[in-house]
Parts: C-alpha cells; structure tokens; sequence
C-alpha cells in the first residue's frame, strides 16, 4: 500500500484551480492517477482538503498515483501502518455517517430489504414521528434541539457504534463533529438510445451526505485498525469518505 499526498506545482495553482469542482469531478479525476484501471474496482482511498481556494488530496491506494496533468505533482510512500495496542492517536476522519433500515421482505426469498438513510435525517424523522409532526418547523417548544446538537448526537452516536470493529476507543471528550453537508449533484450517466433509436446521455443524480470527525482514540486492536486505514470506514468512498488519518498524541 502508498500513502500519497497531491498537491498543485508550484506556479500551476490557478491552472489547478480551474480544473476541477465537486465531489463527483474529484472521483473522475482521481481515477486518471490509476491508468488502465478505470474498468476495475477502485483500489483507493481519498480526502480532499482544501488550502484556501487551492485542493490537495491525500490518498491510500494499492498502486503509486501517476499525474496526469504538468499542474499536479504526487509525493508518495509505502504504507503499512502498525499502530502498538494501548497507543493514543489524533485522528481526522470524513465520514458517510448512515444507517440501514429494514423493510418487510419484498422477494421470494422472504428477506428483507435494507435501505440506508442519512442518520441526521434519520433522528430527524424519528424526532418528528415521536410527537406526531410532520415538518421541523412546526416543533416550537423549548426542548427543541438545534440542528447542530441534533449533528452532534446522531453522528457521535454512529462512530462510537464502529470502534470495535475497528479495534478503538474514542474519547468522547475530545470528538469534534463538524461540517455536515448534504450533497446534492447531477452528473451526466451512460449512452442510451431514446425512443427514436437516438444515441443521448442519461442523467444521474449524487445523493449523500458526509461529516468531519476529529479527536483522539486509542488502539485496542491494531490489526483492525490497520485494516481500517487501509479499506476505509463507511459508505461513499469513491466520493472522498471513509480516509482515516491519525497521527501519534504525543
């Protein structure tokens, strides 16, 4: 496995800039680092952060990235992490924080189908059915959560739920649970051909939501956590979710 960083050439940054925007331009863009692998699974793990109006991308993959482009340049290393167990780390972390709800079975088979929903939305709706309301504005009373704590009980509920499957402990006192967005994208999808035989893209719709985790956890179990900072955690990672960093606390 590479740990690689990709960065603007010095010089090339407007030219950078203008190239790409959005999450779905990101995950067809970095799929030019990985030539000839654009028909195969995805062997990588991305963040973006953004440097002021400047993108740099941090990713995990299995291959060394190749810059297409003169404006970007890649600094990558071998990657095997082996955290020792009872070892306290900073973690950053971008999630897809979700949850998958049962319906009744649907197919011959009698099993049920799941669909995953959003947990803000989720606890939103839960909220909401509890004291028989149908919109967030019509609660006015003074227990009312805000958007934020609302945020920050779902989402602190959901890492916690995963840090032992993935051999961690979080310190609740130290998570920081920010930047939740919804994203909502249109991208254009496969050929088709219309009702007159006419060759047109179809459309497609990007729908999910992501949040920045930050804090501190320590080790239980290294070889799960290894194999998390290799595979990532949770959904939408071809979409910049699921890259878990950390770095030593002391």
């Amino acid at each position: 496995m590479y740990f690689s960083l990709i960065t603007p050439v010095r010089g090339s940054e407007l030219g950078a800039a203008r190239a790409w925007n959005g999450v779905y331009n990101d995950h067809q863009w970095l799929w030019l680092f990985f030539p000839g692998q654009q028909d195969s699974p995805r062997r990588f793990l991305f963040r973006r952060h953004d440097d002021g109006a400047l993108a740099r991308y941090y990713v995990v993959s299995h291959e060394i990235p190749q810059s297409p482009s003169s404006d970007w340049q890649v600094q990558s290393k071998a990657y095997a992490p082996t955290p020792q167990a009872g070892s306290v780390w900073h973690f950053e972390l971008r999630a897809n924080p979700t949850i998958t709800i049962s319906s009744a079975p649907k197919s011959e088979s009698g099993k049920k189908q799941g669909v995953r929903h959003d947990v803000v939305m989720h606890a939103k709706r839960k909220k909401l059915a509890e004291l028989g309301l149908r919109e967030w504005k019509e609660w006015v009373s003074e227990d009312k959560p805000t958007m934020g704590q609302l945020v920050w009980d779902s989402c602190s509920a959901w890492i916690t739920s995963r840090a032992a499957k993935i051999g961690v402990e979080f310190d609740l006192d130290c998570l920081q649970v920010d930047s939740y967005q919804q994203h909502r994208e249109n991208h254009k999808g496969d050929i088709k051909k219309n009702d007159k035989g006419e060759a047109v893209k179809t459309q497609k719709s990007l729908r999910f939501s992501s949040v920045d985790f930050t804090g501190v956890l320590r080790v239980r179990d290294p070889v799960l956590l290894a194999d998390a900072l290799t595979q990532g955690i949770g959904h939408a990672k071809g979409f910049g979710c699921g890259l878990l960093l950390i770095r030593p606390a002391n």
